[in-house]
């Protein structure tokens, strides 16, 4: 789960240090992104859990 945190880690600091601008859609997509990854790693862990 920690390995998630390592794209939105890379995001902020490129943002903060290297004062990137990021677009709505972008942010949108980053989000479906970690959101979808993170849904698909609940199933996987609850499924595993029934065995």
């Amino acid at each position: 789960m920690l390995s998630y945190v390592d794209p939105f880690v890379a995001i902020l600091i490129s943002g903060l240090l290297l004062q990137e601008q990021f677009t709505l859609l972008q942010i949108i997509g980053g989000i479906l992104l970690l959101g979808s990854t993170f849904v698909s790693e609940m199933r996987f862990r609850k499924i595993r859990g029934k065995k």
